[in-house]
């Protein structure tokens, strides 16, 4: 309740004021860090919304009845949306938060202002190739052409009492040898497969089987990616392939901004040495804010790196990261959702900068 209400109502007041801001300016270029944060804004918003349906749904609609629903909530379309939903929101954060870096990379080291008549139409179409591409990969899982690698089992009608609540493919295959009379390698059979042969097995009457898939997002309660994989699971590729991508991403932002930071301290040099007070002002004002995306790409990136370590010992079973998913999911990776839109408020800066000349001060009392 607390994280998703704080992300929705924080990130609701930055969108509102980036949007006011946005909308009595001509748009160009130089306003690309602006949109690229409301952008950023939006996914921490998805995330919020996220958290606070989960909270209703736990609370309020499966308050007392989760265990008697669980395996009908599983394999829900709302489920399904819910998962599609965070994961968008996560993916199109963190492309934002890329491309903003490489555009602030590109911006210093070039050290002119950058202008274009197209700059509009090349942002719409940077956060439509975003956006696209964050919902594809979000969609993936539940692409029926892909159902032999992410269902994970099925739902039956519960007066079908010869299935328990949850049926994976190797119970339906054990059914199918019994009934049929013959045993064929699970290999073989793909859930198309299956459900041609188990429909046969029963008629239409008592309200049919009434069966349906539990999908990847349907793997907890809390519908999220499934970013805890065994080396045996077939989802694996898929999982890793996201999780490099995180960190291929962050590594992008890492090269970015240790160069925005190098040629922000060699110009700030500079001007001192001129002492220009014009060029002066023009180095504090971006190198607070710097200092501002440095915060907030620096709090995802100590919250996903070490996240992406944990899964990957997980994989490969040195640890049993399984304790950890509840906490991680709803708390741990959030948590960004909410710091980024007070880490862009002004006092925030001024209050960094001064506890860096406090600590710089202290220090040169002993050195």
């Amino acid at each position: 309740w607390v994280v998703g209400f704080a992300a929705v109502i924080l990130n609701s007041v930055k969108l509102f004021k980036n949007f006011k801001h946005l909308a009595t300016r001509q748009f160009t270029s130089a306003l690309n860090n602006k949109v690229l944060t409301t952008v950023i804004h939006v996914g921490d918003l998805i995330t919020g919304l996220y958290l606070f349906t989960i909270a209703i749904l736990d609370s309020v609609i499966f308050a007392n009845s989760y265990c008697k629903e669980r395996f009908n909530w599983l394999s829900s379309d709302g489920c399904a949306f819910l998962g599609v939903f965070s994961t968008f929101g996560s993916q199109i954060s963190l492309f934002s938060m890329t491309f903003l870096s490489i555009f602030r990379a590109i911006g210093i080291i070039k050290v002119q202002k950058m202008t274009s008549k197209y700059a509009a139409a090349k942002m719409v179409v940077i956060i439509a190739i975003m956006s696209i591409a964050s919902f594809v990969l979000a969609y993936i899982p539940l692409m029926v052409r892909y159902e032999d690698i992410f269902v994970n089992g099925m739902t039956y009608n519960p007066n079908i009492t010869i299935f328990p609540a949850f049926v994976t493919k190797d119970m339906h295959i054990n059914k199918i040898s019994k009934y049929y009379g013959r045993l064929v390698d699970s290999a073989v059979y793909t859930w198309a497969k299956i459900d041609s042969l188990i429909s046969p097995m029963f008629s239409n009457q008592y309200g049919g089987i009434g069966r349906r898939k539990v999908h990847f997002y349907g793997n907890d309660g809390v519908c999220l990616f499934k970013y805890f994989v065994s080396g045996k699971d077939p989802q694996k590729v898929y999982v890793w392939s996201n999780l490099t991508l995180y960190f291929v991403c962050f590594t992008i932002i890492f090269i970015c901004y240790s160069k925005v930071l190098f040629f922000t301290k060699s110009s700030k040099q500079r001007a001192r040495m001129c002492n220009n007070e014009a060029q002066n002002r023009r180095s504090r004002d971006k190198e607070e804010s710097h200092l501002q995306t440095a915060l907030i790409i620096a709090t995802d990136f100590f919250c996903w790196v070490p996240f992406i370590s944990v899964c990957m010992l997980h994989s490969f079973e040195l640890m049993d990261a399984t304790a950890l998913y509840p906490i991680s999911s709803i708390v741990i990776l959030p948590i960004n959702s909410v710091i980024n839109p007070i880490l862009y408020h002004d006092y925030i800066i001024v209050t960094i900068k001064l506890m860096v000349k406090k600590i710089r001060y202290w220090v040169s009392l002993f050195y």
